[in-house]
């Protein structure tokens, strides 16, 4: 089963959908639930800089509701190179191979091809 709960964290109508999926994971046993959580990383559009502090603002917010996430969608207009997946790791708390780019493609079908190849 896939569930997704929508929005952004910390919305006031958020926190009893957060609550209901902290709750999977305890009845339904760690090993069974995987919570997949998808920020978005800001380029600066004159200098093309990556930015990763909404993605970390939205972390946080989110494991102030219990929800530590297993796997982290980085949602940007490209790749990522290395050397950030390394500092979103880090600031995630997550192993490299967890974090994946979700860049923006021309067709759906797109998405699984670029996530097998990651």
């Amino acid at each position: 089963m896939i569930v997704e709960v929508g929005g952004t964290v910390g919305d006031i109508e958020s926190p009893a959908f957060y609550e209901a999926a902290r709750q999977m994971k305890r009845e339904l046993g760690h090993h069974n639930v995987c919570y997949v959580h998808l920020a978005p990383i800001i380029r600066i559009p004159h200098s093309g800089e990556l930015k990763t502090k909404p993605m970390q603002h939205s972390i946080k917010a989110l494991r102030e509701t219990g929800i530590v996430p297993d796997m982290l969608l980085c949602r940007t207009d490209g790749d990522i190179p290395q050397s950030l997946i390394q500092k979103i790791s880090i600031a995630a708390d997550l192993c490299e191979k967890a974090i994946f780019a979700a860049p923006n493609v021309k067709s759906i079908y797109e998405v699984p091809v670029r996530y097998a190849k990651q």
